[in-house]
């Protein structure tokens, strides 16, 4: 059947119409999208079974708080989903190696002060130095301070990359893992642990 027929001359069925070259070109960038997101998703995953078991609570709280309802125990229901998840963060170790995350932020208030750094492990959960920023002029134990191998090694570091870290967790007065955000809704879907980084590899 010629190129150009518009119907088969011997049983008069229409001619398939060809994919256009547009269409060819939208479904390779569908696809080397995803084959580049893919592989970003490799790098992403958590390499240490700790932090997959840390991030699986953390992720399970969120869903559980998506599924409440409208009602007059609302609120009592979301209460009890930190009060379950914080119970849960007590089987997380509070000193952990070789987790994986990226740079959110990293920086000191001046030449002279410590350095603070914090890790996104997603795009949900934040590890942070323990109180405000101000506080790294006190030298606390989460802040690093100038003139070591691990300020050195943040110094480096740049927001986006990806590190390999070890370190630990702060212990709250009333939780196994102290978590900063001041409502339960911020606890549960953004939350931010106060960490001690001990060593830190950039990627």
């Amino acid at each position: 059947m010629s190129k150009e027929a518009k119907a088969c001359p011997n049983c008069g069925q229409p001619a398939k119409k060809k994919t256009s070259k547009f269409t060819w070109i939208v479904i390779g960038v569908f696809f080397l999208g995803a084959y580049i997101n893919a592989l970003n998703n490799v790098g992403n995953a958590p390499s240490s079974d700790s932090e997959r078991d840390f991030l699986n609570i953390i992720d399970s709280a969120i869903v559980q708080w998506g599924n409440v309802t409208r009602g007059l125990r609302r609120s009592e229901t979301q209460t009890a989903i930190v009060e379950q998840r914080n119970k849960a963060l007590c089987n997380v170790p509070g000193s952990v190696s070789d987790w994986t995350g990226k740079v959110k932020s990293v920086g000191s208030l001046s030449e002279s002060s410590p350095a603070y750094l914090y890790i996104a492990l997603n795009d949900h959960v934040t590890l942070r130095p323990e109180g405000d920023l101000e506080g790294a002029l006190e030298h606390k134990g989460s802040h690093v301070p100038k003139g070591t191998p691990l300020y050195e090694e943040i110094s480096r570091l740049e927001p986006g990359q990806r590190v390999i870290f070890s370190g630990k967790f702060i212990k709250g007065k009333e939780t196994c893992l102290y978590e900063t955000s001041i409502t339960n809704e911020g606890s549960i879907t953004d939350p931010a642990f106060e960490f001690i980084f001990t060593e830190v590899k950039g990627q």
